[in-house]
């Protein structure tokens, strides 16, 4: 019987690590999200992915510390990815193109990051416990790192057209999450250190929890104008996109 038992044991563990077998995948595009409340016991934040990650193989990663309910990946540009064998010969560019202080001292980060929505808090506890919070996982030459749901309290509203300015924003933010939020934006700086002046504006969104930035997520995400607007890049995320984006997404960074 306990022979019997460890089979069974045995094969429940090898659905979960193959999400192709497991009757439960899903992402946060389908019914597993938005949740009402806000999961943040059992969600955790992945940065630094590769580009050319899929569900699958973070499926794979993180499984081992415990049941996954469903993953989400942002932030991926296929159509500019040339793939793999067609840079082999290609000379790529070694360091970020930033000149400034702050940008030499801190670590390479790709515009790429994923939600892994566990099905209980021991998982999630396992995936952002100091081994993975502080040291990462390497993927593909990628130091990958899990951050807590907890911590996650800002969203970035990037590249809105010029055509809004910052009075405008506010006001659409503060419409739409009224009357459990009133939004106070200052975009000077984040402009000046990553977009012209007379370019798109980007903005920070702070809010004093997680649950409130998952809850006003799932607001804006639906109802934005901006972001549903034709034919602008306007873009709503957990993580701050990166200067040297495009140079990821096009393998010209070797990173």
């Amino acid at each position: 019987q306990q022979q019997q038992q460890q089979q069974q044991q045995q094969q429940q563990n090898d659905r979960n690590k193959d999400p192709d077998t497991n009757s439960s995948v899903a992402v946060f595009g389908s019914d597993a999200f938005p949740l009402s409340e806000a999961p943040t016991d059992r969600l955790v934040f992945i940065d630094n992915l590769p580009i050319d990650i899929d569900p699958n193989r973070l499926w794979n990663s993180f499984g081992r510390c415990g049941d996954i309910e469903a993953i989400e990946i942002f932030h991926s540009r296929p159509d500019l990815d040339p793939g793999r064998k067609s840079i082999d010969d290609r000379k790529k560019i070694r360091s970020p193109s930033s000149n400034s202080r702050r940008q030499r001292w801190q670590r390479p980060r790709t515009p790429l990051y994923g939600m892994v929505l566990y099905k209980d808090s021991k998982g999630a506890a396992k995936a952002v416990a100091d081994p993975l919070r502080i040291f990462g996982m390497v993927l593909d030459k990628h130091l990958i790192r899990s951050h807590a749901a907890s911590g996650m309290t800002k969203l970035y509203l990037e590249d809105v057209s010029s055509e809004h300015d910052i009075a405008a924003i506010e006001y659409e933010l503060s419409r739409l999450l009224h009357p459990h939020l009133y939004v106070c934006l200052d975009a000077s700086g984040h402009r000046k250190r990553h977009r012209p002046v007379r370019g798109p504006l980007s903005c920070v969104i702070r809010f004093p929890s997680f649950e409130a930035a998952y809850k006003s997520y799932c607001i804006l995400s639906q109802e934005l104008t901006f972001l549903n607007e034709e034919n602008q890049d306007c873009t709503l995320h957990w993580m701050e996109t990166p200067p040297d984006a495009f140079l990821f997404w096009t393998r010209q960074l070797n990173f």
